[in-house]
């Protein structure tokens, strides 16, 4: 096809609305990883392409994720996949793992930046909505990170205090110091 808008397309090196994006997704969900490199090396602004065609606009990275291909997540990754980015209904790829595994998958998203307080179209989070469907597995994973944040931000805490407090004394013994007596201001005489 041939249409000013494909020519527009091609232009930008973008990827086309055609079998190629299906082929794709079908790639990235069959862990078909040469075939996914060769797409996103024809399409250098692929790897936050959405899959318009048979699912609810599921990015190549929601995909990857819930097959737990790895290997693919990471790599759309470097390619500049939005790990945050939402399908039509408002799901990650945090989400969509949450709710169907594998499990092993969501703490991978988390250390790589996925949002753990993403909110889909109807306001849930990855959590609650795995603890609304019963399925604890992804429940435990999820608030063990919460556990794990918790920790790591209290041991900031207390470290930054520590600075604080350092910093503190080191500005109090500063004041402890006499101030050195200033000589008394005299006019010149004559002038």
């Amino acid at each position: 096809m041939n249409s000013p808008a494909s020519q527009l397309r091609k232009s930008f090196n973008s990827p086309p609305f055609s079998y190629e994006v299906a082929n794709f997704m079908d790639a990235v969900r069959r862990g078909n990883k040469d075939a996914v490199v060769a797409f996103l090396n024809k399409y250098e602004d692929a790897a936050n392409t959405h899959d318009d065609f048979f699912s609810n606009g599921k990015t190549a990275l929601i995909w990857a994720a819930k097959y737990g291909h790895k290997d693919i997540v990471e790599l759309l990754l470097e390619k500049g996949a939005d790990i945050n980015a939402k399908d039509r209904s408002g799901w990650t790829p945090l989400m969509e793992v949450a709710m169907s595994g594998p499990f092993e998958m969501l703490e991978f998203l988390l250390e790589r930046g996925a949002d753990f307080d993403a909110k889909s179209n109807n306001g849930t989070t990855a959590l609650v909505y795995a603890q609304a469907n019963g399925i604890q597995a992804a429940v435990d994973v999820l608030e063990q990170w919460l556990v794990k944040q918790q920790k790591r931000l209290a041991e900031e805490q207390k470290r930054l205090k520590a600075e604080l407090e350092d910093e503190l004394k080191g500005f109090s013994r500063g004041l402890e110091r006499p101030i050195p007596a200033r000589r008394p201001f005299k006019i010149p005489k004559g002038g």
